[in-house]
């Protein structure tokens, strides 16, 4: 996962434009359910975890060049110790 330091200093050297992530940077390490697709945990939408491995088998095809995510713009960053910035 992407340390959120690390995170915050891209749009700033970006245009303000957040960034497009690869899968590792958004999801190895992060355990937070409500961090993708929040208002559908829980009614029906698939874990955290099988969302990753789904979107893996999709960038293992021979016919995809690259999966990224990218985080809305109203997204709060936390740091590693939990506390929103």
């Amino acid at each position: 996962m992407i340390e959120p330091n690390t995170f915050k200093a891209v749009p700033e050297e970006n245009g303000g434009r957040l960034p497009l992530l690869t899968l590792d940077e958004f999801f190895n390490g992060n355990t937070e359910e409500d961090s993708i697709a929040p208002n559908q945990w829980g009614y029906g939408r698939p874990t955290f975890s099988e969302l990753w491995d789904i979107l893996k088998k999709v960038e293992a095809m021979p016919e995809t060049a690259w999966v990224r995510a990218a985080l809305h713009d109203d997204t709060e960053l936390r740091s590693a110790a939990g506390t929103r910035k």
